[in-house]
């Protein structure tokens, strides 16, 4: 078990440099996801990296957190700890603090899996039908501000 938490602290500091460098990865939509990517082609993918949630007792700690922890001995966060954090600083209309509302609600539940620009498409279809009901209810003018503003959301989630 020490061997393979070490293999994995090796990776994730091959992967990224330095704490700093992974937390300012993690936050960007986008390159949070490509951070997984390198990690998969060395070997670990969801499964592992969840694998090592429950062995390090971090289940209900983002794979961020968990990645700091290994490798750089930072103290983790919880989820909802971040999502606490998250819905303090929200500030806009009433319906994108709830559709907000929604995506932290899943990422507590569900982890970082949640935060992907797959994920959000499914999100926005699944809650407003389709993509430009979506964008009108959340008061955006295109589908890119959307984006923009589930970005930012992340943002804030991980700058926690």
């Amino acid at each position: 078990a020490a061997e393979f938490l070490n293999r994995f602290a090796e990776a994730v500091k091959g992967a990224t440099g330095t704490s700093a460098a992974l937390a300012e990865e993690w936050r960007e939509m986008g390159s949070s996801e490509d951070l997984l990517a390198r990690l998969r082609s060395v070997g670990f993918g969801r499964d592992r990296l969840e694998e090592i949630q429950k062995r390090t007792l971090h289940a209900d700690c983002d794979i961020l957190d968990v990645m700091l922890d290994v490798a750089y001995g930072v103290e983790p966060v919880t989820r909802e700890m971040r999502a606490a954090k998250a819905r303090a600083a929200m500030t806009g209309a009433d319906e994108r603090r709830r559709f907000a509302e929604v995506v932290l609600k899943n990422y507590v539940e569900h982890g970082v899996w949640t935060l992907t620009k797959t994920s959000l498409t499914g999100l926005l279809k699944l809650r407003y039908a389709t993509i430009p009901a979506a964008t009108a209810a959340l008061g955006f003018r295109d589908v890119s501000e959307v984006t923009a503003y589930y970005a930012e959301l992340q943002r804030t989630l991980f700058a926690a």
